[in-house]
């Protein structure tokens, strides 16, 4: 969010509605809204803006051998 949009939010801050949102509902499921689900499969590849709320969602696989296997990568733009 742009410091407008956090101000038309009431926060002073993305610290402060971290805090305030995140961190206070983090485990209550009835304080989020699904907008979108991406079912897990075998060798698929999901990339997305990392600021906004997400999960992992429900476990994947039983080993190390059929799991969810995660590789995260950092993009800097020169």
């Amino acid at each position: 969010m742009t410091d407008e949009e956090l101000a038309a939010a009431g926060f002073a801050s993305q610290e402060q509605m971290y805090r305030e949102i995140v961190s206070k509902h983090t485990l209550d499921d009835s304080k989020w809204e699904m907008t979108m689900r991406v079912p897990m499969r075998f060798n698929r590849l999901l990339m997305l803006r990392p600021w906004m709320w997400h999960t992992a969602g429900e476990a994947f696989g039983n080993s190390l051998e059929d799991g969810r296997l995660v590789y995260l990568l950092f993009f800097e733009v020169a």
